[in-house]
């Protein structure tokens, strides 16, 4: 008899779809299957290089391409940004395979997703300024694009360039690194050295003058830079002791030297 009273509870619970009992294990159930399913992200299995076995002479440049194959039966082009530069409206990144992509609104361009810059491949390092772009080439060579009203490209016009043709920067071989302002650019040679061009109205080239160049000209009494920084109107660099120099507009005392007065040679930040 109570075996038979309990099958009956059970079948009479298991039958009411009003049952507390039923819902109860339904919704255990539905806990447990959603638990059971994580989320888990793909594992990278092999990389294969194309081309693998490419015939290369000296001189000659070679860009590879990698493939990645992953563990859910997936392949995907390996490609990934070392740096990026962000300008007024625009921005830009450089990749492992030594190409430079641009987006946003800028000199000749408004796209909403990533731009090839036509004939760079060898770029280490890149900046942008407010409508304008350079890069620096594993060579020391530097090519610039974009706005080119006062000269920052340096090319030695005050031409644009079309967004996806770069041009050489007239004389720099040996640029080891660069700073991009509002509309004047700057590199540091291997020697330590600094050369600006472009905008000079407020003395951010640094050779004593406030006259533009639209060629590369050389920063007054600075031989051991090893960084830049360039915004609108001034520019800054470390030096290999430690000490920062700045010139160019101070109105806000960007210079770091305890006045207000702009100077168009560098001049030591006080305390650094």
């Amino acid at each position: 008899m109570w075996h038979q009273a309990r099958q009956q509870y059970i079948n009479q619970k298991l039958c009411n779809p009003f049952s507390t009992t039923k819902n109860y294990l339904v919704a255990v159930f539905a806990v447990l299957v959603f638990t059971a399913m994580p989320v888990r992200a793909a594992t990278l299995t092999s990389i294969a290089v194309t081309p693998a076995n490419p015939t290369i002479t000296v001189g000659q440049t070679q860009q590879f391409t990698a493939i990645g194959t992953f563990d859910n039966n997936t392949n995907q082009i390996l490609r990934s940004a070392t740096s990026v530069a962000t300008g007024y409206t625009h921005s830009c990144a450089l990749l492992t395979n030594g190409t430079v992509q641009c987006w946003g609104f800028g000199w000749g361009s408004n796209s909403f997703t990533p731009l090839t810059i036509s004939g760079i491949s060898t770029a280490t390092a890149i900046a942008a300024g407010s409508n304008h772009y350079c890069a620096v080439l594993s060579s020391g060579a530097m090519q610039c694009w974009g706005d080119n009203r006062n000269g920052q490209l340096g090319n030695g016009t005050t031409s644009g360039s079309a967004f996806s043709t770069p041009v050489a920067v007239t004389g720099i071989s040996t640029a080891t690194t660069l700073a991009a302002g509002y509309g004047h650019t700057c590199a540091v040679l291997s020697s330590g050295a600094v050369q600006c061009w472009g905008d000079n109205r407020n003395g951010q080239l640094g050779n004593g003058t406030t006259i533009s160049s639209p060629t590369p000209i050389t920063v007054t009494g600075i031989s051991t830079a090893t960084a830049i920084a360039a915004k609108a109107n001034h520019t800054c660099a470390v030096l290999i002791d430690g000490a920062v120099q700045c010139w160019g507009a101070n109105w806000q005392g960007q210079l770091g030297n305890g006045t207000t007065i702009s100077s168009p040679t560098p001049i030591t930040v006080t305390g650094i």
